[in-house]
């Protein structure tokens, strides 16, 4: 089957991209084949979650959608299936004539599994006693060569799935035929944030011609946290590749007030919005002079009360450290609340390793399962219900192919009291303030928000109104390297956030530069 030329969604903040996308995948629902999947991607935990939800207000999902982040499909579809494949070396090779060494893998016949981020280090740091003296490039060259030492062991370190995703798909054209005919519909969302290596991979899907793809994304709201190594805004997929896609732009804000929306409008490059929010005299953009964050969380939390009546009231609280509101009490991480699931997952796969009277990793080996298939097994024994013990044991044992364990004076239904425990635990606690990075909050929105500048080199920057400026090639003194400022975007991101009102504030008094760029932004102080 032959694809029609791939959808892409220019859309700005507000506009309903999500919501749009979810509409599009309903649609489409109906056409998918029991044999192929429906893939719907995105970027974060939060945002997976968000789609997930979403969907199930409409319809149970079939086993045949996938939704999950990037990482998770590249692991899905590309690296479990065809880890194998990698090509046979015994050590990493120095390109002579280029001075560079390039990366080589190793055929396993061991299950290729992820190791987070944070492991890595702390295996090197135990390593290395003298780590944290080291310089940066003595760091990337011991994290280089261990890195490639784990992938030829089939552990896969974080940053690494893109690159073997992308070599898999690009160097054996089997697997892109395989992914192409596996998968039938492919959703990207948050688009803005694929790096050059995930591109590579959806771009060999959409050469396949046997997918229909979708994606929607904001070039404004891009993020080199999420996507480094560009020096060009231009240069981002969403821009660079626009002429492989039918495009469509979609101009009207469905979130943010009229105030609030001419506010962002004048730091957007690419589109300038419409509001479709009804408007009232409480609505706005508002400055809190205030520098101590505890007096300015107050005046934010006091200030906002008036709009508690409206349905889904929420708060966000917004810095670009993930620490900024530690110090505050009553506010819910966003990241933490993203990974609920995860964590509940954790305390399924507990209680299977205490029921069956192994660890996870025995279990694995035992009964011939990755850790990704245990999981799966785990999230099965989570959504079934039971009404004794003797229909979960019946269950466990037939159904799951796991033993309970046989060891004297075993009492397996404590085990079944700990799991039926965590079902009845609440889903919907009445939070209303949360916090969170400016980067986690994208795809989020709130009542109103608060962002709060560290000093006032980063607020100028937030409130850069001159695009050329806002996209324009700068040098990083620091790392020696030329490429458009970040910051600018971080801004629009956080100011777009905000449904009803959007408060501003900085942990530094305000300069006059900084005053006269707000008042000119028709900015109300408080």
């Amino acid at each position: 089957m032959k694809t029609e030329k791939p959808t892409l969604v220019i859309a700005g903040a507000g506009s309903g991209k999500t919501t749009n996308m979810v509409k599009e995948i309903l649609k489409y629902l109906p056409e998918l084949e029991p044999h192929r999947f429906l893939a719907a991607i995105t970027y974060t935990n939060a945002a997976t979650n968000s789609i997930r939800e979403r969907l199930s207000q409409y319809t149970k999902i079939p086993a045949n959608v996938f939704v999950g982040t990037t990482y998770a499909f590249f692991n899905k579809f590309l690296v479990l299936p065809y880890g194998s494949l990698l090509p046979k070396v015994t050590e990493d090779k120095k390109d002579k004539k280029e001075n560079t060494i390039k990366e080589y893998f190793i055929a396993t016949d061991k299950i290729f599994f992820e190791l987070d981020d944070k492991k890595v280090l702390e295996i090197l740091t135990g390593r290395h006693p003298d780590w944290n003296r080291k310089n940066a490039q003595q760091k990337q060259v011991l994290e280089y060569a261990f890195t490639n030492q784990l992938v030829r062991q089939g552990k896969i370190p974080f940053d690494k799935i893109a690159s073997i995703a992308s070599y898999l798909i690009c160097d054996y054209q089997i697997v892109r035929e395989k992914v192409g005919s596996r998968l039938q519909f492919l959703f990207v969302d948050e688009f803005q944030d694929t790096d050059n290596q995930q591109f590579k991979v959806f771009d060999e899907i959409r050469k396949s011609k046997k997918t229909k793809i979708y994606k929607v994304g904001d070039a404004e709201q891009f993020i080199s946290n999420y996507s480094a190594g560009f020096k060009d805004f231009s240069k981002i997929p969403i821009l660079q590749h626009k002429q492989k896609y039918e495009v469509e732009e979609k101009r009207d804000n469905n979130r943010c007030s009229s105030q609030i929306t001419t506010f962002i409008n004048n730091f957007n490059t690419q589109l300038q919005q419409e509001a479709r929010f009804s408007t009232v005299e409480k609505n706005g953009v508002f400055f809190i002079s205030q520098t101590d964050l505890l007096q300015i969380s107050n005046t934010f939390k006091d200030k906002t009360e008036i709009w508690r009546d409206e349905p889904d009231f929420k708060r966000f609280y917004l810095a670009f450290e993930n620490k900024a509101f530690d110090s505050v009490s009553g506010l819910i991480k966003i990241s933490n609340e993203s990974k609920k699931s995860y964590h509940l997952l954790s305390e399924v796969i507990l209680i299977i390793t205490k029921i069956v009277g192994f660890n996870s990793k025995q279990i694995c080996e035992k009964y011939n399962i990755n850790i990704i298939q245990l999981r799966t097994l785990a999230i099965k024994l989570w959504k079934k219900e039971f009404a004794n013990f003797d229909e979960f044991k019946t269950y466990f044992e037939r159904d799951l192919a796991f033993q309970i364990s046989t060891e004297k004076h075993f009492d397996a239904e404590k085990f079944f009291s700990e799991l039926q425990n965590l079902k009845i635990i609440p889903k919907n606690q009445q939070h209303t303030d949360y916090t969170t990075t400016i980067h986690k909050s994208k795809g989020l929105e709130a009542t109103c928000v608060l962002v709060v500048a560290r000093d006032n080199n980063e607020l100028e920057k937030w409130l850069e109104n001159n695009h050329t400026n806002r996209v324009a090639v700068q040098y990083n003194q620091k790392n020696k390297k030329k490429a458009f400022e970040d910051h600018y975007r971080l801004g629009f991101v956080a100011f777009s956030r905000a449904k009803m009102a959007l408060y501003i504030a900085c942990l530094q008094q305000i300069n006059e530069a900084n005053k006269k760029k707000l008042e000119s932004l028709n900015v109300q102080f408080v």
